[in-house]
């Protein structure tokens, strides 16, 4: 997880990709807009360069969905495990 991604905007098509499909408040699934998860996939942008592996990455991004609605909402750290690893696959794959 450590390389960087030198293209921004590849790095925030894949965060909002594995957000977006992980749906992890299921706010998509209940018809919002496509950018509901824009503030959250901006935080996660600051922050996904600097982690070094999955588990980590998943609980930070957990703890940012906790920060932006709360624990009960977040839901399960599990999800945000997924989310990691498809940001993960995607990088190092360089198929996005």
């Amino acid at each position: 997880m450590g390389v960087t991604d030198s293209d921004p905007n590849r790095l925030s098509a894949i965060v909002k990709q594995a957000i977006d499909e992980a749906d992890p408040i299921g706010l998509l699934a209940i018809g919002c807009p496509d950018d509901e998860y824009d503030p959250e996939i901006k935080r996660v942008l600051i922050y996904v360069n600097s982690y070094t592996d999955l588990d980590s990455l998943a609980q930070r991004i957990h703890q940012t969905f906790v920060e932006m609605f709360d624990e009960h909402i977040a839901g399960s750290p599990e999800v945000y495990q997924s989310i990691a690893q498809q940001i993960h696959k995607k990088r190092t794959e360089g198929t996005f």
